[in-house]
Parts: structure tokens; sequence; C-alpha cells
């Protein structure tokens, strides 16, 4: 299973650089690394939609039947 971290690491400053010293890949190598902190006050760049409909469903069954 992937991990999806589509919020920035605080130690990534931009493509090829990182603080910590690793490859600054954000795709490839910040989406594995031991090191990643979200940094904080930051969105993702879209919203988990499955976990909203899931809960607007929990709220009100009635409206999906």
């Amino acid at each position: 299973m992937a991990k999806d971290r589509e919020i920035a690491c605080e130690y990534y400053i931009n493509e090829g650089n990182c603080k910590k010293g690793h490859k600054g890949i954000f795709k490839k190598t910040c989406q594995v690394c031991k090191d990643y902190r979200m940094k904080r006050g930051n969105q993702p760049k879209r919203k988990d939609l499955r976990q909203e409909k899931t809960i607007k469903w929990l709220n009100n069954p009635k409206n999906f039947i």
C-alpha cells in the first residue's frame, strides 16, 4: 500500500534540496522518508472525499437510500 503524503515535509526546501541531506524529490523520496514531518498549517492538495461521504452517510443514512 502506498503512503500518500500530500502535505510537504517541514525539511523539504525545493525540488532536489532537503535539510536532512536526502534527495529532495517529493513524489519519490519524501513519500517514504523516515524523517517525514508534516508542515504545520498546510493543507493537502485534494480532500479525502471518501472519508467526507462516509461521515455524511453515518450522520443521516436516509439521504443515500
